[in-house]
């Protein structure tokens, strides 16, 4: 192998596991902004005998681990949930819209 391969494989190797690193936030300054829409950053998750904090982002006073994740977008939600507030809205808006649609089509 050439070196000019060699030293692209060796880039190629410390980008990805960098990205790693970025990824599972393991690096010092990885700070990650607050936006659960539910509770602050120092809420205790809500899960009986739970000292974790909860999740940092979605709707939901759980922590990640006792929390579920919305089946549409996949935003951190409460336990037992299935679709986050935003998601349901939509879904049920395009019900209404198809339903009002085969209405139309019904009545013509």
């Amino acid at each position: 192998m050439t070196e000019l391969k060699k030293t692209f494989i060796y880039i190629i190797t410390a980008i990805l596991c960098f990205m790693c690193l970025c990824t599972c936030g393991m690096t010092e300054n990885n700070s990650e902004e607050f936006t659960n829409k539910l509770g602050t950053a120092d809420t205790v998750c809500a899960h009986a005998g739970c000292k974790e904090l909860i999740a940092p982002s979605g709707e939901t006073l759980n922590c990640i681990k006792h929390s579920s994740t919305c089946s549409v977008c996949g935003c951190y939600i409460s336990e037992g949930e299935s679709m986050c507030s935003q998601c349901t809205i939509d879904t049920l808006n395009s019900l209404e819209f198809t339903q009002s649609q085969s209405d139309v089509a019904a009545f013509n």
